[in-house]
């Protein structure tokens, strides 16, 4: 009657902490991230050859699985899946001894297209999805070439911000090849009085990041993160920008938007937020009352150029022009001290900002 085994599946309260757990003691990949939206659970799955691990983590509050970890906080095996004969038969005659079935003993697709409980001469292969296709393509898909690319492009109005005047955007876009033709693209920006990365830093970081990543399986995201920060120390825009390029090529591999692999979609709608650098109050203000005009709800005010008095006299300005429903923070790019943020802060307490961000 029972064919073999098709998967354990454990609740963990961490995906991420889980796969790295996997990665670093076992040396096993996990592979790509996947939402299950009905059931509210976000998993990935560990091949073994014939079998496979499944990782399970709540999305939402109400999923199964964050009442099994609200009673096992420290995760376990939830279910395991069986491949059998015929499951209609094997159904009835597990529950006739006892063995809890989930879903009432019905096949029923994971998130990858496939029936959990049929063997893989069983798997409904006529009826597996598109989903299903790109899961298999992801499953073989390694990296094969990593180029970083250093660009440089004018800005259509400067940015003035805390010790910095910025007129270009100079980054690094990273172009990554899986061995199945598949590319993805990432990018971070060089910000050296900030994160200390430069174009030149971060082109080198990803040369010398990029023996430990060629070769890899391309899904496991996670198990790259673990190389690079055994290869190097911090270079963060660098590893960001690989790691943004690999979330691109699974996706686009698996037919799944990004969110879906960073743990499913939280809202369909979000304000862009408008920022406002010019350094000047006039010019702020114009710049500010054009973006509300085209219908900006969020602002964010450049500070830590000048004093905290006049910064602070400007913030005030702006926020008179802004108020009402819309989300106002100011950041100043760790441009004062602490005593000076201090006298920024206090000379805006009641001016309406929602947030002061990098003192």
């Amino acid at each position: 009657m029972v064919t073999g085994l098709s998967h354990v599946s454990i609740a963990v309260p961490d995906l991420e902490a889980a796969a790295r757990q996997l990665h670093d003691k076992y040396g096993l990949s996990v592979g790509a991230r996947m939402v299950n939206a009905e059931q509210g659970v976000r998993l990935a799955y560990v091949e073994l050859g014939a079998a496979k691990i499944e990782l399970m983590e709540p999305s939402r509050p109400d999923s199964p699985i964050a009442k099994f970890l609200e009673r096992n906080p420290n995760g376990g095996i939830h279910h395991f899946c069986l491949g059998v004969d015929d499951v209609g038969k094997a159904a009835h005659a597990f529950a006739q001894n006892g063995v809890r079935l989930l879903g009432a003993g019905k096949p029923q697709r994971n998130v990858a297209g496939r029936a959990h409980r049929l063997p893989p001469s069983r798997r409904f292969s006529r009826r597996i999805g598109r989903a299903g296709r790109a899961q298999r393509v992801s499953d073989a898909m390694k990296i094969k070439h990593i180029e970083p690319i250093a660009v440089s492009f004018p800005m259509k109005k400067p940015v003035f911000m805390a010790g910095v005047e910025i007129r270009r955007a100079d980054n690094v876009l990273v172009r990554i090849e899986a061995d199945n033709g598949g590319v993805g693209w990432g990018e971070a920006a060089s910000a050296p009085t900030m994160t200390g990365e430069t174009v030149e830093s971060m082109m080198a970081a990803i040369g010398y990041l990029t023996p430990v990543l060629e070769g890899r399986p391309a899904e496991d995201i996670a198990g790259a993160l673990a190389a690079m920060a055994a290869r190097m120390y911090a270079n963060n825009g660098a590893k960001a920008a690989i790691e943004i390029a690999l979330h691109d090529l699974v996706g686009r591999a698996t037919n799944q938007p990004a969110y879906a692999l960073l743990g499913g979609k939280q809202r369909s709608r979000m304000a862009v937020l408008g920022v406002i650098s010019t350094g000047e109050l006039n010019s702020d203000l114009r710049d500010a009352e054009k973006k509300k005009a085209d219908g900006y709800a969020a602002f964010k005010i450049k500070v830590g150029i000048d004093t905290p008095r006049v910064d602070g006299e400007r913030t005030r300005r702006l926020c008179q022009l802004l108020r009402g429903d819309a989300l106002i923070s100011s950041d100043a790019n760790q441009g004062w001290s602490t005593e000076a943020a201090v006298q920024y802060v206090r000379a805006v307490a009641d001016a309406g900002l929602s947030f002061f961000e990098q003192p």
